[in-house]
């Protein structure tokens, strides 16, 4: 698979959580607001840096494979890239799994403004 085709798997990755998971990204929106309100230690928050550094760990294949094949831009910073799609991905799929969203009079399709968004992002580092 080229760096390209792994880059969609990855962020499909986040969408999937959306559709199978809403409740642990509902349980992660409010974990993280308890965390940030309550200053909680570095040490004891190891665990769930964790799981970051996992999600880092695997974006980091698709730049190394980026490199090679030249389908992913590698022009910017590995850490920079990472750290845009992980929050945008990480935070548009639990927003609207707590329904903090606007909602238009005549309904929204919330998959497929996910699938739009990842999308963009697929757009904005493919080659």
């Amino acid at each position: 698979m080229t760096a390209a085709v792994i880059l969609e798997f990855y962020l499909e990755s986040f969408i999937e959580l959306y559709r199978n998971y809403k409740d642990l990204l509902q349980f992660n929106q409010f974990f993280n607001a308890y965390v940030k309100s309550e200053h909680i230690d570095i040490g004891t928050m190891l665990p769930y840096q964790s799981i970051i550094w996992r999600l880092k760990e695997q974006y980091h294949e698709v730049y190394i494979k980026a490199e090679q094949d030249k389908t992913v831009r590698t022009d910017k910073p590995e850490e920079e890239m990472f750290s845009k799609i992980l929050h945008i991905m990480l935070a548009v799929v639990t927003r609207y799994a707590v329904g903090l969203v606007y909602i238009p009079e005549k309904g929204f399709d919330p998959e497929k403004e996910l699938l739009y968004v990842k999308e963009l992002l697929l757009r904005d580092y493919r080659l």
